[in-house]
């Protein structure tokens, strides 16, 4: 859990800091203003910086293109990091965890000197010696714990130097419109093991009472999440509405981040606005099971009210990010402050 995050210079975002966050967090403000921005600063950070985020997230912005050359690399997945566009500059991402630890990730453009190549087997390293001049760096570093890691481009690839050093906190991040069946039918087998499938079930059945259980199986080699309507055969739970496979996604998110923090963009997607008391009831029941922090983002006004109504004044924040005169902003509303903001009918999202 974290109690702070500070952006600086990560994409459109050139300072902000989010101070007060607690289990159940929501943010809002008007398309464009970075809200997503604000969910990978997170992920950085949490992760302690791993290069391997950097493709992964271009992916869910739509870029998930094969490198025909280092530039294109460079080009796409690198440029929109930095802060109008400026490769010269310094990304940094800090926050304080739930104990007090101060987390700190920064990233940069690095030329490398082919003098700087090492030397494998009397050779100069092929890869990098062939490889794009500029590399991704990026530095983690906390209590005890200094570490670099590296993304180099080349022809076509890309490779990742230095370990994996992360500060132990778990997370998931679930964008709008991506999923992976594999992952999703995984977190549910861990649930199985630890029999907390009855969690998940019992969110379900507020959504499509038929539903009497679920499991994963196997269907054309693959893993799949079957659900017992109490018919004669399991149906797979992707046959169902879109609403029962939303909040089977948020919960499995959830519990894939025990003690850590569960990312959700555009929370709402996927559920009618009579569904959305049920979704945070469940949200809420889940992140005290597996003691997860959650983030999550949207637009609907009807998904702040529910979350209003169901987790009371104080069961959550709701953080405003926007950009008024182009200078970016968080307001973080108190209990008081939301409650009447509500009460008005006055704008919040």
């Amino acid at each position: 859990m974290l109690k702070t995050l500070q952006i600086g210079r990560y994409r459109g975002i050139e300072s902000l800091e989010l101070s007060g966050l607690q289990r159940l967090n929501l943010l809002v403000g008007p398309n464009g203003a970075g809200k997503t921005t604000v969910l990978e600063s997170f992920v950085f950070l949490i992760s302690g910086g791993q290069p391997e985020l950097v493709p992964r997230l271009a992916a869910m912005r739509g870029l998930d293109l094969a490198l025909d050359s280092p530039k294109s690399g460079r080009d796409l997945y690198w440029a929109p990091m930095f802060f109008n566009l400026d490769l010269s500059s310094l990304t940094r991402f800090a926050g304080v965890d739930g104990t007090g630890r101060e987390l700190e990730v920064t990233m940069r453009i690095k030329q490398v000197d082919v003098r700087d190549v090492p030397i494998i087997d009397g050779r100069p390293d092929p890869f990098l010696l062939n490889a794009e001049g500029a590399q991704l760096v990026l530095r983690f570093s906390a209590p005890s714990i200094k570490n670099e890691r590296r993304m180099i481009l080349g022809e076509g690839a890309i490779r990742i130097d230095g370990a994996s050093v992360r500060p132990g906190i778990p997370s998931a991040l679930i964008a709008p419109h991506s999923h992976d069946p594999v992952d999703e039918a995984g977190d549910l087998a861990r649930l199985q093991r630890t029999k907390q499938v009855s969690l998940v079930v019992e969110a379900l059945q507020q959504i499509e009472p038929k539903i009497r259980g679920v499991e994963v199986g196997v269907a054309g080699g693959q893993p799949i999440i079957f659900c017992d309507l109490g018919l004669s055969e399991l149906v797979p739970l992707s046959s169902l509405g879109g609403g029962t496979l939303r909040i089977m996604r948020l919960l499995l998110a959830i519990s894939s981040a025990p003690n850590g923090v569960a990312l959700i963009d555009e929370v709402e997607t996927g559920l009618h606005h009579s569904a959305m008391s049920t979704a945070w009831a469940a949200i809420q029941t889940a992140a005290a099971e597996f003691n997860t922090q959650v983030v999550a983002t949207t637009h609907s006004r009807e998904c702040i009210q529910a979350a209003h109504r169901t987790l009371g004044d104080d069961g959550f924040q709701l953080i405003r990010i926007d950009q008024p005169e182009g200078k970016i902003r968080a307001t973080e509303y108190t209990p008081q402050a939301l409650s009447g903001a509500l009460g008005f009918n006055m704008e919040v999202r």
